[in-house]
Parts: C-alpha cells; sequence; structure tokens
C-alpha cells in the first residue's frame, strides 16, 4: 500500500473559502479537476453516482475529476474548497482505480479545519518546502475516504504501472512528435499486438487511446497556465490543427477548449 502511494502524483489547484448563496447551482456538470469541500456553516446539497449528499457543517466531502454532478444551496452555504488533480504513473487519475467513500464525518473537527485552513495559507506559495507541505496535508485530506480500497486491486494497478513504466516515459517525452503504438512496444521488448493486448487487459485502455488521453491531459495543463492559443497548443502536441485538437478535447473532456479556459473564472 505505501509503495502505490508513493507513486501517486497530486496537485493543488486551488483553496478558498466562499460563502454561497442561491446562485451556487448548476447540473450536469463536470470537469477535469477533484474536489474536496468542507462546509463549516449553512446547507447544501451535491448529487453524484447515483447519490444525494446533505451538505452540512462539520462534512468533509469528495468528488472525483470527471464525475457527473449537480449542486445547489437554497439559502447559504459557507464552504472550504478544494480543487486537485491526484494521478498514478503515466497521468492516470487516482480515483479511476480505488473505490472511495464519498462523504465522511471527522471525529477531530478542529484537526481537519487546520489543515484545510493551513492549505489555503499555502496555496499560492512556490517553492520545495511549500510544495512538500501541500502535497502532505492533502494526503491527510484524503486518508479518511480511502480506508475501505481493495488492497489487491491496488497492488494490482501499481504491478501495472510499473511494467509499463517506459512505454508511459516514452509517450510523455514525445507527445509533440506522430507516436506509434509500435514504438511504446519497442520500449518494453514487447511485439506490437502482445504488447496492446497486455497494455488493455493491465491499464484497461488502449495504447492509441492512451496516447491521445496524455494529449489532452498536457492540453488541459496549457489552458489552464497560459493564454497561448489553441493553434500553438494543437502544433506542439502533435494535432494536425486547432480543429482537430478541439474535436478531440471535447469528445474526451465533454466541453469545448474554450468552455475549460473559461472555468478558471469559475468557483466552487
Amino acid at each position: 500500500m505505501d509503495a502505490f502511494f508513493s507513486s501517486i502524483n497530486v496537485r493543488v489547484v486551488v483553496a478558498r473559502f466562499s460563502r454561497l448563496g442561491k446562485s451556487w447551482r448548476d447540473s450536469d456538470y463536470s470537469d477535469d479537476f477533484s474536489r474536496l469541500y468542507w462546509i463549516t456553516g449553512g446547507r447544501g446539497t451535491v448529487h453524484h453516482h447515483g447519490r444525494d449528499f446533505d451538505l452540512r457543517p462539520g462534512g468533509l466531502y469528495l468528488i472525483p475529476s470527471g464525475t457527473l454532478f449537480s449542486y445547489a444551496c437554497d439559502k447559504r452555504l459557507d464552504q472550504h474548497w478544494i480543487h486537485f488533480t491526484a494521478t498514478l504513473p503515466g497521468g492516470l487519475p487516482l480515483f479511476e482505480h480505488l473505490e472511495p467513500d464519498y462523504e465522511v464525518q471527522p471525529k477531530d473537527r478542529p484537526h481537519v479545519d487546520r489543515l484545510v485552513r493551513r492549505l489555503e495559507e499555502l496555496v499560492d506559495r512556490e517553492g520545495p518546502a511549500e510544495d512538500l507541505e501541500k502535497t502532505g496535508v492533502l494526503f491527510l485530506l484524503l486518508a479518511p475516504f480511502v480506508t475501505t480500497a481493495d488492497a489487491e486491486a491496488i497492488a494490482k494497478r501499481r504491478k501495472a504501472c510499473l511494467r509499463f513504466h517506459g512505454a508511459l516515459e516514452y509517450v510523455d517525452a514525445h507527445l509533440s512528435e506522430p507516436l506509434r503504438v509500435g514504438a511504446m512496444a519497442g520500449v518494453c521488448h514487447l511485439e506490437r499486438t502482445y504488447f496492446s493486448r497486455l497494455f488493455l487487459n493491465h491499464m484497461g485502455i488502449k495504447p492509441s487511446d492512451y496516447i491521445m488521453r496524455r494529449r489532452i491531459e498536457r492540453a488541459k495543463q496549457r489552458l489552464w497556465t497560459t493564454e497561448e492559443p489553441l493553434r500553438a497548443i494543437a502544433e506542439s502536441l502533435g494535432f494536425s490543427d486547432a480543429f482537430h485538437l478541439s474535436k478531440s478535447f471535447k469528445r474526451i473532456a465533454g466541453m469545448s477548449p474554450r468552455d475549460f479556459r473559461a472555468l478558471r473564472r469559475r468557483e466552487g
């Protein structure tokens, strides 16, 4: 278990407090960030994974990335909210391979409150010590959600990530170039068809689809952190043009690059 979790790559994107009202309302919403909500006052609701969750003071709530969810507040909601990414080696989302709880009621509420507020203090600070502390605080907040995780499934996923580590690194290093499944297979010293079958069985995704997913993930990073034109991003990530990137982006992310970039101005 320790080896698996030490391989997870996490990044805190934003950590803030908001006093929300009736305008905090949307349905069938989804994006590429996981969310943690720590409620300190008022009341709200979220719906995902076929369940309704009452957002109440003293509750800590998790919404994994890529989850289709709805949210609402009838009067007032005091919410500390954290957007973050958590991926396995190769960029695969962590919570696709765990079965976490989505709601916990911490026994030591003051401790959780201190952790959340500390993360809000650290989120905009840069430096090795600050980055390490942000990671540590986030892991402490996530720990209660994964107490029921299947250790055997985790071990299997960890083994698969190690087996294809070279191929995954190769993809990330050559996203701007034409990428072939045969080249990935060659890194692992395997025949192409056999490699493709093994990759699908162990990683749960076709190698060609994995390549496209990583290109889209890299495009998301650029869209979120820069104002680069879509054309420039497309050219640097091996797409034929901006239209090709936009079409692929919408198919995988469920929204256009323009709409995704606009998410930076949305809260909660």
